[in-house]
């Protein structure tokens, strides 16, 4: 199918075309933009020199048909620099030879589109928000929900609860309630102001272990912008984290690893204040204090950040290409926290148990976040410990976790140990449910979670730029509808198949998720390049391209089969390495499963696979290989094109990973010498 050029002789995006044909509007930013109208205007008279016979909808619901070009009436893009047209001048001119038709505007100021018979269906999301379906536009789904009334600062959100209910606990039974981290931060040791702090600080500190962590993210973020780094950061990577989030102030703890980071600070020329560990002494979770103080309070306002202004900094993990900075507001962070706490049902009762780092957005949204909105406490580990964690959730407490949210490595890894100990007994424990995210759980490893823990299994998907976006409810049993990651819960999304952003794909078909809401992060910081490949405009919908492939069901179930990046394009065919490794671990030798691309001269490229072996295995790696061949060669989920024809086995250290414990695949074949 033809359509208008959206990209010029060096593919690079053209940005009017993401507003014509037939359905974009324009944004308010480009009304007044000259440059803008010049730039439309010549590519619209390129673009209908020879108009195609049919063109797509870009409101993704149905073609338009040019055979009666007169009836055509298109969607009003108001410029204000010039009066509006209610209908554009065209000349029609038949061309005898193929009997189609061409439109050559002389001005095109205004458009409108066809009038639309939508067929709709609605459905409830976990969260209880309303979702809108267009069962003739394929892959679309609008969230009906505006979340900016929900959208508050940190010490309100923290507000809300009972002073008195414990907020943060550690593993040795110490805790603090919401009242006394309310009281920490406003006029007690987080009290910023001690260290010249103001709200336009950009306030970077190395992560400290435990339930610290959490309170300095509170303190912090609640007062000017954040930036946790992870304490195992690598000297090149602080430096660019310091020097790219613009940090102004930079605080680390006593007692933890920070030499890197002091080297790259020294280099950034940013000063260091320092932070000690008070916990242990006062007998509360999660205290610290400033070593020296600069500053009297008594006569400078106190620091409070509104829900509007950016109050976190967390950089991309990037699998491929250069980390990106991720601003996120304040409201928009509590407003999701609210979101994810009723997408799980959490009661006050609850009690998380978290182990996931809290400088990635999955601890702090889901661990954290979801804990306040819902009043309930959380026990904070200061490290991730399989033993320590399983002996947590199993020993007879008067405080028992009753949920955990973590990525499929820690799943597995408690797993492994708790079914080595529990010797095929059933573990005693409080669980009500178990939420995945950050990377796929297969659905044969979901399925062994539930059967050791015997609770339901929550598999979601999300990113930095957005959490959450799609989650199974709670009460759904994990065999309906296996392998999907849920439905949306506060976003509006699209798959859209055509690289361009101006088809959806059909139900049951590959596309790109691309999604759009009040909390989605806006731009990334100082990434021009970036923001344009990025975003655009669909109607007055702002739509941010995610980069991963999925596909959706008529119920709005999503389906994630890889990312755009990743995806083994094998002659003709494209190959999602998820779908692959979905199959690969289900067979009893394969304990992790990682495929990737091999390049080849016939094919451009090959399937090739890393497997990690599991633990009890103890024959040799040939036998294990063909046992492997066998059981993908009579497997009726993949095509023959999909099965890899390269393999390595290696050990899990022997992958490399991103910073929140996902495999990287890009680069794989020469790492692992394929």
């Amino acid at each position: 199918m033809n359509t208008f050029r959206a990209y010029d002789s060096e593919d690079q995006l053209i940005r009017h075309a993401l507003y014509l044909d037939c359905g974009h509007t324009l944004p308010a930013s480009l009304e007044t933009d000259t440059g803008f109208h010049a730039e439309f205007d010549a590519w619209l008279e390129a673009a209908t020199e020879a108009a195609p016979r049919r063109y797509r909808s870009n409101e993704f619901d149905e073609d338009v048909l040019f055979d009666d070009i007169k009836s055509l009436e298109y969607k009003s893009l108001k410029f204000s620099n010039q009066p509006t047209i209610e209908r554009a001048e065209a000349d029609i001119e038949r061309a005898e030879a193929e009997g189609a038709r061409a439109a050559q505007a002389t001005t095109f100021a205004s458009a409108r589109t066809l009038a639309r018979n939508i067929d709709v269906s609605t459905a409830t999301a976990p969260s209880g928000n309303d979702l809108t379906f267009n069962t003739r536009c394929a892959s679309l789904v609008q969230c009906n929900v505006s979340l900016k009334s929900s959208r508050v600062n940190i010490l309100d959100f923290l507000a809300r609860a009972p002073r008195a209910s414990p907020l943060l606990r550690s593993l040795d039974g110490a805790t603090l309630t919401y009242g006394q981290a309310i009281d920490f931060i406003t006029k007690g040791d987080g009290d910023l102001r001690k260290l010249g702090a103001d709200s336009s600080s950009v306030f970077a500190y190395n992560v400290p272990p435990g339930p610290v962590g959490a309170l300095a993210f509170l303190a912090v973020a609640s007062q000017c912008t954040a930036v946790p780094l992870d304490p195992g950061i690598a000297e090149e990577d602080a430096y660019e984290a310091l020097t790219s989030c613009r940090v102004s102030m930079l605080a680390l703890f006593r007692g933890t690893d920070t030499e890197a980071i002091e080297t790259a600070a020294s280099r950034a020329h940013i000063p260091i204040k320092w932070f000690v560990m008070t916990e242990a002494d006062t007998k509360l979770a999660g205290l610290y204090a400033p070593e020296s103080s600069q500053s009297s309070t008594s006569d400078v306002a106190p620091l409070v950040q509104s829900s509007e202004t950016i109050g976190l900094l967390l950089r991309t993990s990037g699998t491929t290409s250069k980390s990106k900075v991720v601003p996120l507001v304040i409201g928009a962070l509590t407003s999701n926290g609210a979101t994810l706490a009723a997408s799980l049902e959490l009661k006050a009762s609850d009690v998380c148990i978290n182990a996931m780092p809290l400088f990635h957005i999955g601890g702090l949204s889901c661990s954290i976040l979801a804990t306040i909105a819902a009043h309930s406490s959380v026990i904070c580990c200061r490290k991730f410990d399989a033993q320590s964690f399983y002996d947590t959730i199993t020993t007879s407490h008067e405080v028992k976790p009753t949920w955990y949210s973590a990525i499929p490595t820690i799943h597995l890894t408690v797993l492994q140990y708790g079914q080595a100990v529990a010797r095929g007994a059933k573990p005693s424990h409080a669980l009500r449910f178990i939420r995945s995210g950050a990377a796929a759980l297969s659905h044969a490893d979901a399925e062994k979670l539930q059967r050791f823990w015997d609770v339901p299994i929550i598999p979601t998907y999300s990113m930095s730029e957005q959490m959450p976006i799609t989650g199974k409810g709670v009460h759904v049993p994990l065999a309906e509808r296996a392998d999907t990651v849920g439905q949306p819960l506060c976003c509006s999304f699209a798959l859209v198949g055509d690289g361009h952003c101006r088809l959806t794909a059909p139900f049951g078909q590959q596309g790109e998720l691309v999604i759009s809401g009040d909390n989605v992060m806006t731009a990334y910081q100082d990434a021009e390049e970036a923001n344009n490949k990025t975003y655009f405009y669909v109607a007055d919908k702002r739509y941010l391209r995610t980069g991963d492939i999925a596909k959706m069901d008529h119920d709005g179930f999503v389906y994630l089969t890889g990312r755009s990046k990743e995806l083994i394009k094998r002659g003709g065919e494209q190959v999602s390495p998820l779908k692959v490794e979905a199959v690969l671990v289900q067979h009893p030798y394969v304990r992790v499963a990682v495929v990737f691309s091999v390049p080849s001269a016939l094919w451009g490229e090959e399937v090739g696979a890393a497997i990690v072996l599991t633990d009890d295995f103890d024959g040799h790696e040939d036998s294990a290989l063909s046992s492997i061949k066998s059981f993908m060669g009579t497997s009726k989920e993949l095509s023959r094109f999909e099965i890899p024809v390269h393999w390595k086995f290696v050990a899990d250290e022997d992958l490399p990973k991103t910073s929140t414990k996902k495999y990287k695949r890009a680069g794989l074949a020469e790492i692992l010498n394929v």
